[in-house]
């Protein structure tokens, strides 16, 4: 469940950060940071079969391990792009491509999930603990414009996403 909340926290946290900041402080279009969102939503759509693979050969804990290490650089790296261009053709071109290749780790977050509750509950049990998954990305998306909004008033978006 903290996988999924964080999960989903961060992956809202770019439109946060775009509508806060990114947008009105770089002049980006909003259809342009329409790409950078959707960059994300493609990679993850692309890497599901081979996510699900990956399960399947290594299962759901590396699967949900491997996820949680590379979102925490990936978001990193998010924040070290917005310290590192200040250019808005170059923040936009990497805002790109870190937040594709975290679609790519993102991709085992929901059948790692899934398999993680077949394979630890009982059958009675696996609906409930499905439920209580969605509820925990439905929480970390909630708490996304409160907490990191909050963040972003205080540090800015680049250390935000850093923090």
């Amino acid at each position: 469940m903290l996988v999924v909340a964080c999960a989903h926290f961060n992956r809202i946290g770019m439109s946060v950060a775009g509508t806060e900041r990114i947008i009105p402080d770089y002049g980006i279009a909003p259809e342009k940071m329409g790409l950078v969102y959707s960059a994300f939503l493609v990679c993850y759509t692309v890497a599901m079969l081979p996510g699900g693979w990956f399960i399947d050969r290594f299962g759901p804990r590396v699967a949900l391990l491997m996820l949680g290490f590379g979102s925490a650089v990936f978001v990193a790296l998010t924040g070290a792009v917005g310290f590192a261009f200040h250019e808005t053709a170059a923040l936009w071109l990497g805002l790109i491509v870190v937040r594709s290749l975290l679609g790519v780790v993102y991709a085992p977050l929901h059948p790692g999930s899934a398999r993680m509750v077949a394979d630890e509950l009982p059958p009675a049990s696996r609906a409930q603990a499905n439920g209580w998954v969605t509820f925990s990305a439905c929480l970390g998306i909630a708490a996304t414009q409160l907490v990191l909004g909050a963040l972003i008033d205080r540090f800015d978006w680049p250390a935000a996403l850093l923090i």
